[in-house]
Formats: structure tokens, C-alpha cells, sequence
């Protein structure tokens, strides 16, 4: 699952980073979700998982953490660089679901296993 960047000259460009620090509050806390998985079946819609992408390994994960568990979803913090996912950690796991073990080197495919299982698990109990 590389990543692909449609256009380096806006992915480089810092303004919306930048502005939504600069006019947040101090002492405000806030989250931006970079992908949000649905269930897909009929008219279920149900939250599956949110993911926060970063290039941060210390991103703090608190927030995404509380929003996951609250709506009855996967919180996972994905990390990478500008060509590839580097590796992931599911911060929020509120049915204790066993991760399933991939054995593989690209850390891309092993979050696309997990998305599946998480999928499947949600139509299994559905």
C-alpha cells in the first residue's frame, strides 16, 4: 500500500498545517482523521476504524484513542514516509480482537490484513 502523492507541490506546502496551529486556542486539544472505514453493507454505515497517518513517531495517540472507543471502533496511528507505510500501531481496540500475526516485510500489506479482519469481524457479529 505505497503512498501516493497526486501532487508534491501542495503534499510540501505547509499553510493548512500551519494555519490550523496558528488559530487553534492554546489550550485546545484536536484531532485530524486521515481515513475513517465504514462498514459497506446494505445501510449498516457503522464506524469500523479511524486512522491518523504521521510521519511522527511520537505522536500523541490519547484523543484518537478516547474517539475510537467511544464510537465503537479501531484507533490506529499509522506511520510513514513520503514513498511507503513504514508501520502502524492500533492504539484503540475495544474488542480485544486478536491481531492476526503477517508475516511479511512490508509493513502496507500487514495493515491491509488487519483492515480485512476488522471487516470480518464486524460481519460476524452483524
Amino acid at each position: 500500500m505505497p503512498l501516493q502523492i497526486m501532487n508534491a507541490e501542495l503534499y510540501a506546502d505547509r499553510t493548512v498545517q500551519d494555519w490550523h496551529r496558528r488559530v487553534m486556542p492554546a489550550d485546545a486539544d484536536a484531532i485530524d482523521l486521515d481515513l475513517f472505514g465504514v462498514c459497506h453493507r446494505g445501510y449498516c454505515r457503522d464506524p469500523l476504524y479511524f486512522i491518523e497517518a504521521t510521519t511522527n513517531p511520537n505522536k500523541p495517540a490519547t484523543i484518537l484513542r478516547r474517539l475510537a472507543l467511544k464510537a465503537d471502533a479501531f484507533g490506529i496511528v499509522v506511520q510513514h514516509d513520503t514513498e511507503t507505510i513504514t508501520g502502524f500501531q492500533v492504539v484503540a481496540d475495544h474488542h480485544g480482537m486478536k491481531h492476526p500475526q503477517v508475516w511479511s516485510e512490508s509493513a502496507g500489506e500487514a495493515l491491509e490484513s488487519l483492515l480485512s479482519a476488522i471487516r470480518a469481524d464486524h460481519d460476524s457479529r452483524h
